[in-house]
């Protein structure tokens, strides 16, 4: 392999890796929350797993050429099955029951531990490549490969954060990255194009269908993966929102964690029926606002108030101004098209639902950031 083309492999596989991770803290939030345990569950797993992953390619490294590059692939073609996979397995694990601190550590280790262990096995042997390509310049050439696996663990936690989980979504995300990993399988080769004699070309010959045989397949599953689509109704590079219907009222969820509620009413129910506050911090929010305000009170809600408070204050104090901030648009969005009380107040409360400048405004002339 010619030296820039392992140093390219190695950046796009640090970048997976990263991205991987960052994907695997997002998509955990929908079945246990976001935490600092959590977050921490998911950080430890993915790095005893690219821990054990470059010891164990180390030993790969050690191997005769053609079966190096054998397992080396291999590796690639499972990492980006299991990649893909990941959410359908924490989705399969949750269902089976798993719960709790225990629970969710199990569910890290079994979805995202495999994965990483794959995904960093082929590192010592690009390294060991990269090295070999230069002869005499062993040190620069270390220096160049560690200095490509920082840039693309940065690359894959920018691409993850700003770009592939807010504009595509986990499932999309985790299918990247394993479509990403059969892409780097082809250029994985013992030598250069050309090197060798008859008897290496025969041989790479016979391992690039072999490669061709196993990627197929695997990018079927890959493929197939986005079938499941996300794991919540909604979602944003910083919610993942559901919207439940339970009896009289629908809630909405955001990471697991109930952020609003709203009792239904027909529009044409006789008598007419007064809403209801249905959480219970936001009656006690109401109780005390109902006491302390006066009949034309100017209110700012952070975090939209539950939705329900702007609603609940406009309709007890007509002469009332109220400005609702959200840090997340799709919340408000998706209040707005599931919650009619709330969502027919919001503009009123002076919130614009596809882009909440005002609200955004009014949030920094009171020095709210």
């Amino acid at each position: 392999m010619r030296f820039w083309t392992t140093m390219g492999l190695i950046l796009a596989l640090s970048a997976v890796g990263l991205t991987y991770e960052i994907a695997a803290g997002r998509v955990l939030a929908p079945f246990f929350g976001t935490s600092l345990v959590t977050w921490t569950a998911v950080i430890a797993t993915v790095l005893a797993g690219f821990s054990l992953g470059s010891a164990l390619g180390g030993l790969i490294a050690e191997r005769e050429r053609p079966v190096a590059v054998a397992n080396v692939r291999t590796a690639l073609v499972a990492s980006a099955i299991l990649m893909a996979l990941s959410p359908a397995a924490l989705g399969l694990l949750h269902e089976m029951g798993a719960r709790g601190t225990e629970g969710m550590l199990l569910s890290v280790f079994l979805a995202f531990f495999p994965a990483s262990v794959l995904v960093s096995a082929p590192s010592p042997f690009l390294a060991k490549l990269a090295v070999e390509a230069r002869p005499g310049r062993e040190g620069s050439s270390l220096g160049l490969v560690l200095a490509a696996g920082s840039v693309g663990a940065i690359m894959g936690s920018i691409l993850a954060g700003f770009v592939a989980l807010p504009l595509l979504g986990s499932a999309a995300t985790f299918a990247g990255c394993g479509a990403a990993a059969l892409l780097c399988v082809p250029f994985v080769r013992g030598r250069a194009p050309g090197a060798g004699g008859a008897a290496d070309a025969l041989a790479d010959g016979r391992a690039e269908t072999s490669t061709i045989s196993s990627i197929g397949p695997a990018a079927l599953v890959v493929a197939a993966s986005m079938a499941g689509g996300s794991a919540c109704g909604y979602e944003s590079g910083l919610s993942c929102i559901d919207v439940v219907r339970v009896g009289g009222a629908v809630h909405l969820y955001s990471d697991r964690t109930q952020q609003a509620a709203e009792r239904i009413v027909r529009s044409d129910a006789e008598p007419p029926v007064s809403h209801e506050l249905v959480l219970p911090y936001a009656q006690w929010i109401w109780a005390r606002m109902e006491r302390d305000l006066g009949p034309a009170p100017s209110v700012l809600f952070i975090g939209g108030g539950g939705y329900t408070l702007p609603a609940k204050l406009l309709e007890a104090r007509p002469a009332a101004q109220a400005v609702a901030v959200e840090i997340d648009p799709l919340v408000t969005r998706v209040a707005s098209l599931h919650m009619p009380w709330a969502g027919a107040t919001l503009e009123r409360a002076g919130y614009d639902a596809g882009r909440g400048e005002e609200a955004g405004a009014a949030g920094d002339r009171l020095g709210i950031v």
